[in-house]
């Protein structure tokens, strides 16, 4: 990771993958459930 960027453009895409790994933690973890049930 490199912080050379600008901190907006860095912080936005530092959002945005903390999103994608949200969400796909969350679809897994309701993949996960619906499987158990």
């Amino acid at each position: 990771m490199s912080r050379t960027a600008k901190p907006q453009n860095g912080r936005r895409r530092f959002l945005r993958d903390v999103v994608r790994t949200a969400g796909g933690l969350a679809a897994v973890g309701v993949a996960l459930g619906l499987q158990q049930q």
